[in-house]
């Protein structure tokens, strides 16, 4: 139901969130540790809501005037990839600050990403050719293993890979 995909989505005060944004479908959202919930639109704009459901701020994530894209969550921190500057950041949750930048402009280590996701061990990178991961130890970098090409999101959940590309979504298993 659309009850519980806001619940999910944003959390017990999913009612007066959705009440206050635009649109409660083509955002991202993220329930942080102390059970706010940040919210992020395409271009960047975002808004961080106590666990009440009240505003705390409206602002754009950006990195070098470039708007940030997707949310990953990871725990005490959350990645956002940066398209404009070939970059994907590491905020802080707890003062939404950057702390680490994997990547950038003429570097070679992500082309145009776009959307990211994460689960304990890496966070995935769409970009415009392909899907790359940053391992969460070490921060290396590296290309997701099979044929994602034209990707549009990347989930790793377990043992199972879902790819979402322009003509469909495929679900993989590893061995």
């Amino acid at each position: 139901t659309t009850a519980v995909y806001k619940l999910k989505k944003f959390g017990y005060a999913y009612e007066k969130i959705c009440d206050k944004i635009t649109d409660f479908i083509k955002c991202d959202a993220i329930i942080l540790a102390d059970k706010s919930v940040l919210v992020m639109f395409e271009g960047g704009e975002a808004g961080l809501f106590d666990r009440d459901g009240e505003m705390l701020w409206n602002k754009k994530l950006e990195y070098n005037d470039s708007p940030m894209a997707s949310l990953a969550d990871d725990g005490e921190y959350f990645w956002c990839a940066c398209k404009n500057e070939d970059s994907v950041i590491r905020f802080n949750a707890e003062n939404i600050s950057i702390d680490i930048r994997v990547g950038g402009k003429g570097k070679g280590t992500f082309n145009a990403p776009y959307f990211a996701s994460a689960d304990r061990f890496y966070v995935y990178v769409c970009c415009a050719d392909r899907v790359r991961k940053i391992s969460k130890n070490d921060l290396t970098v590296s290309d997701v293993e099979g044929i994602y090409d034209t990707p549009k999101r990347f989930y790793k959940l377990g043992r199972f890979s879902i790819l979402i590309k322009p003509d469909g979504t495929y679900i993989d298993k590893d061995e």
